[in-house]
């Protein structure tokens, strides 16, 4: 900006020296100089003429009030936009210990009251601790076994030898129900020493249909590792919501509102838990306190160059507040013009009549679309049209009108085009 003002600057001073030299030349004819012979020369026209100090001014100015109007756009549009935190949604429960939960944007605004009365879990197998590096009981051979899940019986066998120890033949067993595709986890574990080992296996998704068994066909490996051993039994999740009859699910997750709210079920609490989709209010908050901050911005920059910009100009921002809802959303106008933000008033209206608030923001006509309105009206147009065209430099600046000699006719001079060239390339 300061090279912009610093051209202006520069063009005042060729229409000073320009009519400097045109009063030489009515005089006495033409005489050839350098616009600007030395610095003093350049010192000299800058004191003899304001214009130069005028320009620096109103540039300036501005500059200034287009900077700010451009955040206050920025501003106005965050609200706008798809991503604005209007449409985000917080999901807040009585108890997270039971119930947590997630929503999308644009999920309706609700509470919902959850009883949960059982929870989904999977098939849990443990089988029996045997000393790792004893030599395995299993029957030396051929171990047959099967595995019956989802209504399929798939069988496997495992090889023994009679030198291997427990942990070699629980490794063999491992593997051979790995083989099966069963949607199944299996884990050898043992103790922290790892003199102990044993197998553990588990449905990999919970509900009652994720049950299985496995048995011995002939062999008794299964019976030997204790793996046919059911420690947790395959179940759904029972829960009512808001008091509705009994809902059964495979899995611990609840879809609500078309699925954009996804409830999960985390443990079984005695009483209701009460879960509230609200709207993100630290994020409103934080997005109008922005707006409401660059509007009194923009309206101080605007009240400081009264006599620079014209009175449209403010009227185009500041004219917009008179016919808006302003405290109906917790934005109070300040005797001086500037804006405050109420939070208790602005919360409250989200929480109890949220419809109201979104449209009183960014409806047609609201706060926030407004504004961005009124932003785009300072910084469409040509920008040195802001500029108060009365000021008697700007008319100066602009006709420059000079009298030759007493009882002569006004001579009226453009010395370059000067449309627009106060601020249109400057800012």
């Amino acid at each position: 900006m300061i090279a912009k003002v610093s051209e202006v600057t520069r063009v005042y001073r060729t229409n000073e020296i320009w009519r400097e030299d045109d009063q030489h030349w009515q005089q006495g004819g033409w005489q050839e100089r350098p616009l600007v012979s030395s610095k003093e020369s350049a010192e000299l026209v800058f004191q003899r003429y304001a214009f130069g100090h005028h320009a620096r001014i109103a540039a300036t100015a501005l500059a200034e009030v287009l900077t700010v109007a451009g955040q206050l756009k920025q501003a106005g549009e965050a609200l706008l936009s798809p991503s604005s935190s209007l449409d985000q949604r917080t999901v807040e429960s009585s108890n997270p210990n039971a119930i947590i939960g997630t929503a999308n944007q644009h999920s309706s605004i609700n509470s919902y009251y959850i009883q949960a009365d059982q929870l989904a879990k999977p098939q849990i197998n443990k089988g029996n601790s045997l000393a790792s590096n004893q030599a395995t009981p299993i029957a030396s051979g051929s171990n047959q076994m099967k595995l019956t899940m989802n209504g399929r019986t798939t069988s496997f066998s495992v090889y023994i030898l009679p030198v291997e120890n427990n942990y070699q033949v629980l490794q063999k067993i491992r593997g051979a129900i790995s083989q099966t595709k069963a949607a199944l986890n299996v884990e050898l574990l043992g103790d922290s020493s790892n003199e102990s080992s044993y197998l553990q296996i588990s449905s990999r998704h919970t509900g009652a249909e994720q049950a299985f068994s496995i048995q011995d066909i002939y062999g008794n490996a299964a019976a030997t590792t204790g793996i046919n051993n059911v420690v947790l039994q395959a179940q759904d999740a029972r829960y009512h919501i808001d008091g509705s009859s009994s809902i059964q699910s495979a899995a611990n997750d609840i879809y609500l509102d078309n699925e954009s709210v996804v409830l999960t079920l985390l443990d079984i609490a005695e009483k209701p838990v009460a879960v509230d989709i609200r709207p993100n209010m630290a994020g409103i908050k934080s997005q109008v306190q922005a707006l409401v901050n660059r509007y009194n911005s923009l309206h101080l920059m605007l009240t400081q160059s009264v006599g620079l910009l014209s009175s449209e100009a403010s009227q185009v921002v500041m004219g917009k507040l008179s016919s808006l809802p302003l405290e109906q959303i917790g934005i109070q106008l300040n005797s001086d013009g500037s804006l405050r933000m109420d939070t208790f008033v602005l919360e409250e209206q989200a929480q109890f009549n949220f419809a109201a608030l979104e449209l009183s923001l960014r409806g047609f006509g609201g706060l926030a679309a407004a504004l961005n309105v009124a932003a785009n009206k300072l910084l469409d147009p040509p920008s040195y049209e802001l500029l108060d065209q009365g000021q008697t430099l700007f008319q100066s600046f602009n006709n420059y009108q000079f009298s030759e000699w007493d009882d002569q006719p006004v001579n009226t001079y453009l010395p370059v085009p000067l449309s627009g060239i106060l601020m249109n390339d400057y800012i």
